[in-house]
């Protein structure tokens, strides 16, 4: 989520809201990243912004806390209606802490790397999992290619988009080829922070489309799908 910069950020640490978030989130860190920006459009001039981050006792969970977004990010994805509660929950405690007129942009990302060792498709091809459209080459010479990657970026409608970034990778140990599908939904523009989960929904129903329409059945059956209603009764 990206908003307007909050100057108390640039100032001093957030210890207002590491405060309301420390139960949850008691492992802190600074870094201090450095950017170039131009100037005029000629001169380069480097700026300096703090990140704080807060990591969960169990190592699985992160807050990346700037002057101008703040991002919550996992390890270890269950259900975006389990991951959407602790959004909830931290953007709120956030909320009490500072005054935001409104938000810039709200983004979603998945980052899946399917590795068809670990889903018992070792001889399976590709085109036999993935939709053709997002394989490019892979589709007719998958032997021959060594390398594959694609950046793009699609509207889904007024103010949405989706930068995708497709990629063979070579996942440890062993060297195996595996495909990564980096998907980063997000809403582009001015929005009342009060908007923020909903929109989420809407971006979080984009990465369903997505899966759905690029996964062919014999992969989907080997990730296991459970059913949304049994998962709630645990």
């Amino acid at each position: 989520m990206r908003f307007p910069k909050i100057l108390k950020l640039t100032e001093g640490a957030p210890a207002a809201f590491q405060e309301t978030i420390m139960g949850e989130y008691p492992n802190y860190n600074v870094q201090k990243n450095e950017t170039l920006v131009e100037v005029n459009g000629q001169a380069q001039q480097k700026v300096s912004e703090n990140n704080h981050s807060f990591i969960s006792q169990s190592g699985k969970m992160k807050i990346n806390l700037t002057s101008t977004f703040i991002a919550i990010s996992t390890l270890e994805y269950d259900r975006w209606e389990k991951l959407r509660e602790e959004i909830n929950s931290v953007l709120n405690k956030f909320y009490t802490c500072y005054s935001i007129p409104g938000i810039q942009r709200i983004g979603l990302r998945y980052r899946n790397i399917i590795t068809r060792s670990k889903l018992g498709l070792d001889n399976i091809r590709w085109t036999d999992l993935l939709d053709e459209k997002i394989l490019g080459p892979l589709e007719n010479n998958e032997e021959l290619t060594t390398r594959y990657e694609a950046v793009y970026e699609i509207k889904n409608g007024e103010n949405c988009f989706t930068s995708r970034h497709f990629k063979l990778v070579k996942e440890q140990p062993g060297n195996e080829l595996s495909f990564l599908l980096d998907c980063d939904y997000y809403h582009a523009g001015f929005f009342p922070k009060e908007s923020v989960i909903e929109l989420s929904d809407k971006l979080h129903v984009l990465s369903q489309q997505f899966i759905q329409d690029s996964h062919k059945e014999i992969l989907l059956t080997a990730m296991q799908p459970q059913e949304l209603e049994k998962w709630r009764t645990i």
